[in-house]
């Protein structure tokens, strides 16, 4: 090889090395400059080069079942009596406490009938304890009698006269301490439903209805729905609402994309 030979191929090395040293610092710049200055003829494209992180992706399917948490405790409020609603404290959607009032039944029916009742039972009760007297007065002079009809000083008839007498006052006596003893029984029922005329809330919950108003007429057969409470203490039922379907996530845009 010649001397001007290798010169020349040195110099044509060296322009290759200047070009792609321009090139590279063309690559550093703005993508607005450069695309605005005017590409040489025979330039060498210049390549640019990014760093891309590389992660480990796993994908986990995601079981989706659409289903609906019933509670377990739901209950329907009626009135214990019949009447008339003169107060409903709850409304839909309100929170209810265990042993908190739910509404009122006009109880001036069922006191008025507590009154009766304990005038009957005042009634019978003066006449058991009449009764009562009358056999203890007639049960000493039937025993006298006996003894002396027996010694033939009183007739047979006397005797059974006065006997006939305290057999009448032992069972007006009876029939008095019966009488009593129902009133008393009428008295304890018609308390009974004096009470009955406040109804409460059994357990915690909220109000999911309200079927009734305040001036509406109760009844017991067929009982009149005026509250329904669903329960806030678990377990729960879970009733599936649609068929379940498999999620898989997507690594590009972090949705999920379902499969059947």
């Amino acid at each position: 090889m010649s001397l001007r030979r290798a010169c020349r191929t040195t110099m044509v090395w060296g322009a290759v090395l200047v070009s792609a040293s321009a090139s590279m610092a063309g690559c550093q710049k703005d993508a607005g400059a450069s695309s605005a200055a005017p590409a040489e003829a025979g330039a060498v494209e210049p390549l640019c080069v990014e760093t891309v992180a590389v992660a480990e992706w796993v994908e986990r399917p995601v079981l989706e079942i659409p289903a609906n948490v019933l509670p377990n405790q739901k209950l329907v409020v009626f009135p214990k009596v019949p009447g008339t609603i003169i107060e409903i404290t709850k409304d839909k959607g309100d929170p209810v406490a265990k042993g908190e009032v739910l509404l009122r039944i006009d109880p001036q029916p069922y006191e008025d009938a507590i009154r009766q009742v304990e005038a009957q039972l005042q009634v019978a009760r003066v006449a058991a304890a009449g009764a009562a007297s009358t056999v203890d007065t007639v049960t000493p002079q039937l025993q006298r009698l006996e003894a002396l009809q027996q010694s033939g000083v009183v007739a047979q008839s006397q005797v059974d006269e006065v006997r006939t007498g305290y057999q009448q006052g032992v069972a007006g006596a009876q029939a008095a301490r019966a009488q009593a003893q129902l009133a008393q029984v009428g008295l304890e029922i018609a308390r009974t439903r004096l009470a009955d005329t406040v109804v409460t809330a059994p357990f915690d919950g909220v109000v999911a209805e309200r079927l009734a108003d305040v001036g509406a007429l109760a009844q017991v057969m067929p009982p009149t729905p005026v509250l329904v409470i669903r329960g806030l203490e678990p377990p729960a039922s879970v009733i599936q609402s649609a068929p379940q379907r498999m999620v898989w996530p997507s690594p590009e845009s972090g949705e999920k994309a379902s499969r059947s």
